[in-house]
């Protein structure tokens, strides 16, 4: 199965997760046997899409697979539930079990298809579309996320280095 959309660079769910085992296996040295274990199953749809590669070749619409991952059992609002969703704005999650650790995420668009995996495995997620800022600091601080993760697509690593 493809990892990423035929029309688009963005990673399609199966792209996302397989991202996501490696992210899981960095973690659980970390939180041990608190993280949820979550299974899940793939359906494969076909469907006519607009991704962000169709414009800049002039290409008009063209059929793409689209690999949808749901929890085995049950349904994302059983582990977690959004508070806030601004998509570029801003994304907040929070946890069923609030036990779990609390995660900052600043993150690109590559990251909106980590939420549904990654939002499980805390109490709270909040999911910043930026690069970590100076003005960051004193929010971290007082609010003292049990872990900060950085996720970039490579295609942007000059920014990081700018400090952009």
């Amino acid at each position: 199965m493809p990892l990423y959309y035929e029309t688009d660079t963005h990673w399609n769910a199966l792209g996302a997760y397989t991202s996501f085992e490696e992210i899981l296996e960095k973690l659980q040295p970390m939180f041990g046997n608190a993280l949820p274990k979550i299974e899940y199953e793939q359906n494969v749809e076909y469907s006519d899409t607009f991704g962000d590669i169709l414009p800049m070749l002039g290409i008009k619409g063209e059929r793409s697979t689209q690999i949808k991952m749901t929890p085995k059992n049950g349904q994302e609002s059983d582990y977690f539930e959004y508070i806030k969703n601004d998509g570029m704005n801003g994304i907040l999650t929070t946890g069923k079990d609030q036990n779990l650790p609390k995660a900052v995420i600043f993150r690109d668009s590559f990251c909106i298809a980590l939420v549904k995996f990654i939002s499980p495995l805390f109490s709270s997620t909040e999911y910043n579309w930026r690069h970590f800022g100076e003005s960051d600091k004193e929010k971290l601080l007082k609010n003292k996320p049990d872990i900060i993760i950085f996720e970039s697509v490579e295609r942007h690593a000059e920014l990081i280095l700018s400090g952009e």
